[in-house]
């Protein structure tokens, strides 16, 4: 398969527990991305971005059976290429931290989504 190249278009998962806003965030960015899977849970994005091996991973901090930080923590060793954005709507400097610290790449707002969106995934090739 190769290194990843900067035509290429970068490889996405959504993981978020709102269905309908996972699958309006996935038609959003198919515009531009390749959008490789929604998933609605931690446990599944860790199972997803491992067999997948997506480029980025947008994610919700709050999701059922495992929460985003520490779905974080647990992909990041298990798919050590793969970046991860979270996208919430919790405006809090320290989960901002506790994020990054953990292996996150990038933590955008809700309220800003869209094109501050499209760069934090930009900045990452």
């Amino acid at each position: 398969m190769g290194m990843c190249s900067n035509s290429s278009r970068p490889r996405l998962l959504i993981a978020h527990d709102h269905a309908i806003f996972a699958e309006a965030l996935r038609t959003f960015l198919e515009k531009i991305y390749t959008v490789v899977g929604v998933v609605l849970d931690g446990r599944a994005m860790i199972d997803v971005v491992v067999r997948l091996r997506s480029d980025v991973v947008i994610l919700d901090v709050a999701m059922p059976l495992l929460n985003g930080l520490e779905a974080v923590r647990r992909a990041s060793t298990q798919a050590p290429n793969s970046k991860f954005i979270f996208l919430t709507m919790h405006d809090d400097p320290n989960l901002a931290a506790a994020a990054l610290e953990l292996g996150a790449d990038g933590f955008v707002l809700k309220v800003s989504a869209g094109p501050e969106l499209r760069n934090a995934i930009d900045r990452l090739r």
